[in-house]
């Protein structure tokens, strides 16, 4: 089985419209602030194949690259990447940040590409990215109410996820497998081509269910209503018996 996540491409609009201004700091060191800063964000569009297009005013302080002073960029072309990677948890959606332009108007020292080609190799060095780890997140095993039985708990996990993009949105595509689990600890396992496989069953043990407050109310309330059901039944059944009786003796009388 799989599921679909679409973020349409006014979603993302309006996603970065709340995340800008934005600060990416390189460095954490104090005595060395490395910092891209993001002021604005505008001309978003969505490029097939590749992730999200925009325009922004940048500010830059990065001595590595021989910025030593913080500069101005207006504008800065950048394209968010989405792409899924694997990790030790499982795989995971990974953004990243790469500088197609940048105007840097007044300093004649640096040249658009070269300055653009110094950031995305430093950029890259460092793993500036944003990762959700959908995997680990998603994954879950859920307990049974021991009185359904002999089902003892139902397990969803994630088996692999892929990303694509298109002009109009961005498509996150899960596929998951789903496990069911039997008290007598027989697995019951469905995979990707519908087929299912049982594991052997082990010896049944014996367990004792302990009902929680909720569930001895609803025991309650069906045992209270089957009583009344029953005691109305024999009542209507003595009455009845009883005005057939009189009948009778009134008859007899006449």
């Amino acid at each position: 089985m799989w599921v679909e996540a679409v973020v349409s491409k006014e979603d993302l609009g309006s996603l970065i419209a709340r995340i800008v201004p934005l600060t990416i700091r390189i460095n954490q060191d104090a005595d060395a602030d490395h910092y891209i800063e993001l002021v604005t964000a505008t001309d978003l569009a969505l490029v097939a194949d590749q992730g999200l297009r925009m325009t922004t005013q940048a500010r830059i302080h990065w001595p590595v690259l021989g910025i030593t002073v913080p500069i101005k960029i207006d504008p800065l072309g950048v394209m968010i990447k989405p792409c899924v990677i694997n990790t030790a948890k499982g795989d995971a959606l990974c953004f990243t940040l790469e500088i197609e332009h940048a105007d840097i108007a007044g300093i004649p020292a640096f040249g658009d590409r070269a300055i653009t080609d110094k950031i995305n190799r430093e950029l890259a060095e460092r793993h500036v990215e944003i990762a959700w780890a959908f995997a680990e997140m998603l994954s879950h095993r859920f307990r049974i109410p021991p009185l359904l039985e002999p089902i003892d708990s139902l397990a969803f996990s994630v088996a692999w996820g892929k990303v694509r993009v298109t002009d109009e949105a961005m498509v996150l595509a899960i596929s998951f497998h789903a496990e069911v689990s039997r008290r007598d600890d027989a697995v019951t396992t469905g995979h990707r081509d519908g087929a299912a496989m049982v594991l052997p069953r082990r010896p049944l043990a014996r367990r004792r269910f302990a009902l929680q407050r909720p569930q001895l109310k609803q025991v309650a309330l069906i045992g209270g209503a089957t009583l009344a059901v029953v005691g109305a039944y024999f009542t209507m059944r003595g009455a009845g018996r009883v005005c057939l009786r009189l009948m009778r003796e009134s008859v007899s009388r006449t």
